[in-house]
């Protein structure tokens, strides 16, 4: 009766271990969701990716899905949760209508807010509804113990109803960045057939600022972020060339920057950029845009947005930013392939297993004991 007690008891403790660890993995669950999308064909929308209850993130790894006969030209840009740290996406790679977004940074957030801000382009279309499906790599999701950040990940309702685009942005007001003005500025730009920047209709100037001023609104909760048309273009101009050397630090290798750069310079006779001769300048630009692109496909070109002096200006800032990252040999942080958590348990799972495997050893020796006293008395 005394071993039967004990197995009980052990039973008991292992259920309530368990019990414990699931409650703990459930507790600690943050919610990643939207609100429901209301917008119109022939537009582009705006998809603020909130997130509730969040326990501390240093990196986290989501993907998204979409239905790409209905969607397209999807462009992810930071939040406030997100605004420092590295972020990543493999849109330029992706063929079946879903993308992953990384993200890494060198300490723990713990704010509540927005992760991302998702845009799509939606054409003419008789679908009256879509969904965006989020999920997440366990893996890749993470605080600063590398201990595992559980997501909860909610789809999100689009509809297509012929109205406004209703989403609004949610959390806390921040700085547009680079990736926010060319998003809201070629969103101005689409709504008003206007082709590039530099073909702006003087007569549709002041739209198109409010154009893009409202979507910044919604994107990053700044209103009249541009105070008039000429802030606008001179801002959209930084933010391309701010974008094309961001992007392409964070697609290519450094050595292969360093050699793009070093080849073109080659090509047009120079042995470096503030020499390179005006005659050279547009050829000196098209070089490195073709041999960057051909190394990533998302890197979009400069020269149709940028003047020539403006593009080499561009490529000089990358080549002095590229530079440094070779001094310096930065590096991602990344995840630890255990979690502490998970060893915990299993260790305590394993130990309980041995105390049953005892026990259980210890009741089939007294049997066998009481059946060898049993023959003996037989005898």
């Amino acid at each position: 009766m005394k071993i039967k007690r004990i197995l009980q008891t052990v039973v008991l403790v292992l259920v309530a271990v368990f019990l414990f660890a699931s409650f703990a993995v459930a507790a600690d669950k943050a919610l990643v969701y939207a609100d429901k999308i209301s917008t119109k064909p022939n537009s582009i929308f705006f998809v603020p990716i909130n997130i509730k209850g969040n326990p501390g993130l240093m990196g986290f790894k989501l993907t998204v899905s979409y239905d790409k006969e209905v969607l397209s030209l999807p462009v992810v840009t930071r939040g406030t949760v997100t605004q420092g740290g590295m972020l990543n996406d493999s849109i330029g790679v992706s063929k079946d209508g879903s993308f992953d977004v990384v993200w890494t940074n060198d300490s723990a957030i713990s704010d509540d807010g927005t992760l991302l801000v998702l845009s799509f382009n939606v054409d003419d279309t008789d679908v009256k509804n879509t969904t965006l499906k989020l999920s997440y790599s366990q893996d890749d999701t993470f605080d600063e113990s590398y201990n595992d950040v559980v997501f909860d990940c909610k789809d999100i309702e689009i509809s297509f109803g012929g109205e406004e685009i209703s989403n609004a942005y949610v959390g806390e007001i921040k700085e547009p960045d680079c990736s926010d003005i060319i998003v809201s500025v070629d969103a101005a730009l689409k709504e008003l057939n206007f082709g590039l920047i530099n073909e702006i209709d003087p007569d549709l100037a002041d739209k198109l600022l409010g154009s893009a001023n409202s979507t910044l609104n919604v994107m990053t909760g700044k209103e009249n972020h541009f105070a008039d048309v000429d802030s606008l273009v001179s801002g959209y101009k930084d933010a391309v060339a701010q974008d094309f050397v961001n992007t392409s630090l964070d697609a290519i290798d450094t050595d292969v920057i360093d050699s793009v750069i070093s080849d073109a310079l080659v090509q047009v006779g120079a042995d470096s950029i503030e020499k390179i001769s005006e005659d050279k300048k547009q050829n000196f630009v098209q070089a490195v845009e073709n041999a960057l692109k051909n190394q990533a496909s998302d890197i979009d070109g400069i020269s149709d947005t940028l003047s020539v002096d403006e593009a080499i200006d561009a490529i000089a800032e990358l080549d002095g930013e590229n530079a440094e990252q070779i001094a310096q040999g930065e590096k991602v942080p990344l995840k630890e392939p255990e979690n502490s958590t998970v060893i915990i348990i299993a260790a305590v799972s394993v130990g309980l297993i041995v105390i049953i495997a005892v026990a259980v050893i210890a009741v089939l020796h007294k049997k066998r004991k009481l059946r060898n006293n049993e023959e003996a008395i037989n005898k």
